[in-house]
């Protein structure tokens, strides 16, 4: 049956292109976020959306000691590139393990830098924990943070 044939639901309209970021917290080996993380960003993809994957494995972050507007430009070239793509991003979307019933350090460190950057754009949150909350824990702490 072909549901848009049967009215339910209305034709597909060209979309518009947003442009999202995908935080990525875990940097453990072996580690298990980076698999939905990639899945979320090739379906936006997919449906012609622009991209950037924030990864604290790829980007090297210094330990918080101010946002990442107030360094020097040019002394952390990587931060910079993505500092604009968080500013120029429409939302963002935040893939979170669990750790000890918290956040993971290394997204932790990574979000503190760019608060004032995706603050009061939407998010979408997405968790994962191998005990049987599968990460609820972690994303109210997550939610008080954004």
């Amino acid at each position: 049956i072909n549901a848009e044939y049967m009215g339910v639901f209305p034709p597909a309209k060209r979309r518009e292109m947003l442009r999202v970021v995908v935080f990525v917290g875990s940097v453990r080996e072996g580690r298990q976020g980076i698999k939905p993380a990639r899945f979320i960003v090739n379906k936006l993809q997919e449906r012609g959306h622009q991209v950037t994957l924030a990864d604290p494995m790829v980007t090297q972050f210094p330990l918080f000691a101010g946002f990442a507007r107030s360094f020097v430009p040019g002394t952390h070239p990587d931060i910079d590139a993505l500092r604009a793509k968080i500013i120029e991003a429409d939302g963002y979307v935040v893939v979170c393990g669990e750790y000890n019933h918290s956040i993971p350090p290394a997204l932790s460190n990574m979000l503190d830098h760019f608060m004032p950057e995706y603050n009061y754009k939407p998010a979408a949150l997405v968790t994962y924990s191998m005990g049987p909350f599968g990460g609820v824990r972690s994303v109210s702490q997550l939610r008080s943070m954004l």
